[in-house]
């Protein structure tokens, strides 16, 4: 009987012994699933508030708010791993209480985080736990911080370290696994928030960057309507009334004018050709050998016009130590100090004065470095204006266009130019004080060919030495149609246009060569088959009807190929064509031809290709 009441004592006990199990057990289970279904609610409320149009900031705030409040800790930071620096800086935070403070600088945590997290985004993110800062001295920096313990977690944006979750308790602390696990939810969501953002903002800058571009464009395109229609109505008019007067002096008069706003006009076309050849990457330097002094000369006898209209002072200043003869693209150079000239005479009033000073501001072996500088005492530049005076499609002040005019591109072509040529450009201006622009170029010094020549140059290369007087004859008579110097010569012209044959024709009349003339390139062909011998140059058009002049060219060449198998040299072929970009003229080369002339025409190349060929 004593035994089986001690059994039942002992069956009772376990009885309750493991009842009391079971209910530790089942509250154990119970407060483990309530922390997860709060973990959840957390989770889902973090999720709803970053879904919201509120600011990220608030919403990233609000966030670490939450967080610190289910786990209890007294501070969570944000902290921004800074590149190329051993300090770090809290970029959010929240704290329990009013008295725990947030450290702006951290020093010391970069290297940490660069140990502990790999730079580039991994397939699994983990979490750094510190129970004790005390006990772990490799953590010192966090004690120093105020923080006993902490779980660190790095936020990656566009698969890169950015930042670190930082959750700090200030005092030991043991972590539970679900501490870990709701930190890294954390710092993802909020990692997301923030890629997003940047994006929105990359999207919204690039939206607003192609309103801007587009607005100037169009206001460009409308500067642009009024550039090409002002010269137009000019040569229009002007055309006109020479037409309907019999005053010869009036008739003077109105084809002055033509030709003014026809010079204007070309200068408008070119302008847009290199400005669309800028934004193509197929804008290129054509370097030669020149004289930089005659250069300036030829600059100063085309501004010396406008500034003479005006009642202006110009003034230039040449520092003898730069060498005569320079190796560059001096029509570049040209058209750089041209245009700043240009705004120079433009924005300067009646009376002004301008002054171009070119100095050697350093060499290099043979590298010399120019600094050029205009100057002049016009209306001035702010200095708001001078942060879009470079840009394309956009002038200082959009009421200059209706008030002085112009396209707006010199300046920025300008830049391109310059920097092509290893330099440089600035502005120097103050409103009603004037400006003056200053930039640089390297270009290569020719060494002479005098001493060599013990005096008796050859003056058909234009690099050669000689004395002021004989250079400067040389340089202005060269290329001018002197009467009869073309005598004998026979020149086959193949223009598809009538008045374009007919202004070839007359400019090159005095020189006495004898023009025949083919309106494609199947009439050219013919007639050179007809007599391979008898033209003793071409001058051929591009783009024509039934046969370009690419075509041509090349059938001719084949002619020639067949008539003498020993061929070496034919006869010259030049283009004469408004096809003016580079690769333009490669492809006239590529085709058989010798040499390329732009249109229009200028009568000083057109005369230098057909002395040097005829």
């Amino acid at each position: 009987m004593l035994i089986l009441s001690v059994i039942i004592l002992i069956s009772a006990a376990l009885l309750f012994f493991i009842s009391i199990f079971n209910f530790y057990i089942n509250r154990k289970k119970q407060l483990s699933f309530q922390v997860q279904a709060r973990q959840q609610e957390l989770m889902s409320e973090l999720s709803r508030n970053f879904i919201s149009t509120e600011e990220t900031t608030s919403l990233i705030t609000d966030a670490l708010r939450i967080t610190g409040e289910f786990l209890n800790v007294q501070r969570i930071e944000i902290i921004l791993k800074e590149e190329n620096s051993d300090s770090c800086h809290v970029i959010y935070s929240w704290i329990k209480s009013s008295d725990v403070v947030v450290p702006s600088e951290i020093k010391g945590l970069n290297s940490l985080f660069s140990d502990a997290f790999p730079l580039e985004q991994p397939e699994q993110i983990t979490a750094v736990c510190c129970g004790n800062t005390l006990a772990e001295k490799c953590f010192g920096v966090m004690d120093a911080a105020g923080a006993k313990a902490f779980i660190w977690v790095p936020l990656y944006v566009e698969r890169r370290v950015w930042a670190v979750l930082s959750i700090e308790e200030f005092t030991p602390r043991a972590w539970a696994r679900g501490d870990c696990d709701l930190a890294a939810t954390v710092s993802s969501i909020i990692a997301a928030a923030v890629e997003r953002n940047l994006r929105e903002k990359e999207r919204d800058s690039a939206r607003q960057a192609a309103e801007r571009a587009s607005k100037a464009k169009s206001n460009f395109l409308a500067n642009m309507s009024h550039e090409i229609r002002t010269p137009m109505n000019a040569i229009i008019g002007m055309t006109s009334i020479a037409k309907n007067s019999d005053d010869i002096g009036k008739k003077e008069y109105c084809l002055n004018k033509i030709e003014n706003a026809s010079t204007h006009l070309l200068g408008v076309i070119n302008d847009i050709l290199d400005m669309s050849k800028i934004e193509a990457n197929k804008f290129e330097l054509s370097p030669c050998e020149f004289y930089f002094e005659q250069t300036l000369q030829e600059i100063v006898n085309v501004i010396n016009f406008k500034v003479e209209e005006k009642k202006q002072n110009f003034l230039v200043n040449i520092d003898k130590n730069i060498p005569e003869i320079l190796y560059g693209d001096d029509q570049r150079l040209a058209q750089v100090i041209t245009n700043l000239l240009s705004n120079a005479v433009k924005f300067t009033g009646e009376g002004g004065t301008l002054q171009l000073d070119a100095a050697l501001e350093g060499k290099n072996d043979d590298i010399c470095t120019l600094k050029i500088k205009v100057t002049d005492t016009g209306i001035g530049i702010s200095g708001k204006q001078q942060e879009r005076l470079f840009s394309s499609f956009s002038q200082a002040d959009s009421s200059t266009s209706r008030k002085f005019g112009g396209t707006g591109l010199g300046l920025a072509i300008s830049k391109q130019i310059v920097e092509m040529m290893g330099g440089s450009i600035r502005v120097e201006s103050e409103i009603g004080k004037g400006a003056a622009f200053i930039f640089t170029v390297k270009l290569q010094e020719v060494a002479s060919q005098m001493e060599e020549m013990d005096g008796k140059g050859d003056w058909s290369a234009v690099s050669v030495r000689g004395t002021d007087r004989d250079k400067q004859a040389f340089l202005n008579s060269a290329y001018r149609p002197l009467a009869n110097c073309f005598e004998g010569k026979r020149m086959l012209l193949v223009e598809d246009m009538e008045i374009n044959r007919e202004v070839l024709i007359s400019l090159l009349e005095p020189t006495g060569i004898k023009i025949d003339s083919a309106d494609n390139g199947i009439a050219a062909v013919k007639r050179f088959a007809g007599a391979p011998d008898y033209y003793d140059i071409i001058l051929m058009d591009i783009q024509m009807p039934e046969m370009d002049g690419y075509e041509a060219t090349r059938q001719i060449r084949a002619i020639e190929a067949d008539n003498s198998p020993e061929f070496t040299v034919g006869i010259p072929i030049i283009a004469m064509t408004a096809n003016v970009f580079r690769e333009d003229i490669e492809q006239c080369l590529a085709a058989g031809m010798n040499a390329h002339i732009g249109k229009p025409l200028a009568l000083n190349e057109l005369m230098g290709k057909l002395q040097n060929y005829l």
